[in-house]
């Protein structure tokens, strides 16, 4: 199976609606609405006739679309059974089963008979029927599915653990639906967005340095480091924290090392350089003061200070823990 997500943005054509409206918005929410209540996800391309095994070129032509991406049309062409699409509506996240795969315009005339055009109307011409799942806020969600809603095109797929989207699945409908296997503490990672990562190796560095945040530095953000800690002797640490899979491409090992020397020549207090790259692909340049941190030392840390964990992490780590075990 696979897992997409979806941005739901349908633009209604109704006469008097206009984008960013009140009327435009409860529109959209009308159409949300039918599909919870009906059971279906639809979108705007009429694609009931795309089959796995086409071509790009083939796509193309089917669609009409000589040139620019068709990785929208491409996901069509791929959804099928038991796949699963995220989608946020009202800031809450859902989760759809598929069940059947692509019904086109004929579908909508035989299941809503005079509705038809009232989903044209909407921007939606294809369907698929299935099941629902209200999964909530983003505490629910793992963050490999938060860190890939924002930006992109309408319609793609996450390959990336698609396991723990099966596992939100199972909770949230109380079943056993999806069978987990081969599941390890490396799902852990996948579970915790940028933001919890990066927070995670703040806490880590505080507690095993005996140092604060300097809360001033975290209002001038840098593409080199994420803030400033300081520690009871004067000694500045400056972290640098990538997650999944790429590293930094921007400042590698030797430059990001460079550049924090720099700024220690200038500070008077001994300067430390700290790296979290996820991938932990730190080369073999080294450093007499650097500081590279692996995925064991910090869930070594969650494990015997749980007391300095938030909640989220705590829970997505003890969960991750409880199914590998």
């Amino acid at each position: 199976m696979s897992v997409y997500r979806m941005i739901f943005a349908p633009d209604v054509t109704v006469s008097g609606y206009t984008k960013g409206d009140d009327k435009y918005d409860e529109c959209r929410a009308a159409i949300f609405h039918k599909f919870l209540e009906y059971g279906f996800l639809g979108t705007g391309w009429d694609t009931s006739y795309l089959q796995p095994e086409m071509t790009d070129e083939e796509i193309r032509a089917a669609m009409g679309v000589p040139k620019g991406p068709i990785g929208n049309f491409r996901c069509m062409c791929n959804m099928s059974k038991d796949d699963l699409v995220w989608i946020i509506f009202q800031s809450n996240y859902y989760l759809f089963r598929i069940s059947e795969n692509k019904l086109g315009t004929s579908w909508l005339r035989d299941r809503f008979e005079d509705q038809e055009q009232w989903f044209l109307d909407r921007d939606i011409s294809t369907c698929f029927t299935g099941e629902w799942c209200k999964v909530g806020n983003e505490m629910n969600v793992p963050g490999v599915i938060i860190n890939n809603m924002s930006i992109g095109p309408t319609l793609r797929e996450i390959k990336r653990a698609p396991e723990l989207s099966m596992m939100v699945w199972n909770r949230c409908t109380d079943s056993n639906y999806y069978c987990l296997k081969g599941m390890t503490e490396e799902w852990f990672w996948d579970q915790l967005t940028d933001r919890q990562i990066e927070g995670l190796v703040l806490s880590y560095l505080q507690v095993t340095y005996d140092c604060i945040v300097n809360t001033e530095s975290l209002k001038h953000s840098t593409a080199l480091y994420e803030c400033e800690l300081i520690g009871k002797d004067g000694t500045r640490y400056l972290p640098q924290v990538k997650s999944g899979s790429s590293g930094n491409k921007g400042f590698p090992v030797e430059q990001f090392c460079r550049k924090i020397d720099e700024i220690g020549s200038q500070t008077g207090f001994p300067v430390v350089p700290v790296l979290f790259y996820e991938n932990e692909d730190y080369g073999d340049y080294e450093h007499p003061r650097l500081i590279k941190l692996t995925k064991t030392d910090l869930t070594g840390f969650i494990r015997n200070n749980p007391q300095y964990i938030s909640s989220n992490i705590n829970n997505a780590f003890n969960m991750i823990v409880s199914y590998v075990m």
